[in-house]
């Protein structure tokens, strides 16, 4: 006996519809319902009640045991060498690690004043191949942070003398020179610091020779060019003709590096680094580019001019030299991460395996207003 169709749209509704869109087992084993398409009306206003009364088709997607177990497997077949790959990877990756400088005790006094002028011994254990990368650390400075974040100037940054109030409104509490307020000057260009904002103000000033000696007669080659994006270094940061993008010092700190002038800072690679933000409160951020390969079982000096302030925060800083692969720097957590994901995947697709093979779906209707019209249709025949 052929079964009657329950998709509700080859039907006329039935009385024996309950609220939940479904039919009834009275109305499934009505086998004389016509299989009649009800006629729409096309009308903007029928449309809008049939997306108010929930009566649009629908089509819900059943998948087969074997493609259930099948997405396992490809999942798995895909995530298990990705992990294993990033693994090897980070596994292969030469890097002498972070060393602090943040406090005295790290420091070999270089002079007088320790807490600004050391060096900081760098053993290498294993030899690093060129080219290798020198990052500096930061703990706990949140960059993050959402007034740091807004505090900058796109338009200053382009090399461009803002025009209007809107675009340095952002700038606050860092945009007018020393010795003049807002209410004082109100939109004045000639008042403004360039480039403005917390985020320039801020900028890491700390700088590093990477010596072969202690008293740093031999140096080890790098290279500036090329740390920062180039998608910033091209379109984002660009100098301007403008005399104040030429005489005014954008760096008024105490003990802060000397005076630079807003061309040169927006040219300057270190200065773009650091105006890319962090998503968290520690971070690396790339200083210079080693050139020349450095051998195992050796020591070198690393000589810093300490001037950023990390007390106040109470953070730390550091610095790593570190080789980097097509994935980046060492980052554990994403290979085992896909490697867990893997393997759950593949234990899951052997369980659905296992247990489709030792218990066959059964031929039971899976739904039960189906399987109690079939039971009663059979007591009618007994």
């Amino acid at each position: 006996m052929r079964l009657p169709r329950l998709r509700r749209a080859l039907r006329q509704p039935s009385a024996d519809d309950d609220d939940w869109g479904t039919s009834s087992p009275a109305a499934i084993m009505d086998e004389n319902i016509p299989p009649t398409v009800r006629t729409r009306d096309k009308s903007f206003a029928a449309a809008i009640a049939t997306v108010k009364q929930q009566d649009l088709s629908s089509y819900t997607c059943t998948f087969s045991p074997r493609c259930v177990i099948s997405l396992y497997f490809a999942i798995a077949l895909v995530f298990i060498p990705i992990g294993s790959a990033l693994l090897a990877g980070t596994a292969s990756i030469r890097s002498t690690g972070k060393q602090v400088y943040s406090t005295v005790s790290a420091c070999i006094p270089k002079g007088d004043n320790v807490s600004t002028d050391c060096l900081v011994e760098v053993p290498i254990d294993k030899p690093i191949p060129a080219p290798s990368y020198l990052f500096y650390s930061l703990t706990d400075f949140h960059q993050n942070a959402r007034k740091y974040v807004k505090s900058r100037s796109d338009v200053m940054n382009m090399g461009k003398v803002p025009t209007t109030s809107l675009e340095v409104s952002t700038c606050e509490p860092w945009l007018f020179k020393p010795n003049t307020t807002q209410g004082e000057k109100g939109f004045d260009p000639a008042e403004f610091r360039y480039p403005c904002g917390l985020t320039a103000f801020s900028t890491f000033n700390d700088t590093f020779q990477f010596c072969k000696d202690e008293k740093c007669e031999q140096r080890v080659k790098w290279k500036k060019k090329g740390i920062a994006w180039w998608t910033d270094v091209e379109h984002k940061f660009r100098p301007n003709q403008d005399s104040r993008f030429f005489t005014e010092a954008v760096d008024d700190r105490a003990s802060a590096r000397d005076r630079t002038s807003a061309n040169d800072l927006l040219q300057d690679e270190d200065f773009i680094v650091w105006m890319r933000l962090s998503a968290f409160r520690d971070f690396d951020k790339l200083y210079r580019i080693i050139d020349e390969d450095l051998p195992g079982n050796s020591t070198f000096y690393m000589s810093i001019n300490s001037t950023f302030p990390v007390s106040s925060f109470n953070g730390t800083k550091a610095f790593e030299v570190s080789t980097v692969k097509w994935f980046g720097g060492r980052n554990p957590f994403l290979g085992g991460a896909y490697l867990f994901v893997g393997m759950a995947a593949l234990s899951v697709a052997c369980f659905l395996l296992a247990t489709h093979v030792c218990s066959p779906q059964s031929s039971r209707p899976s739904d039960p207003a189906i399987w109690l019209r079939d039971y009663l249709h059979k007591l009618d025949m007994e």
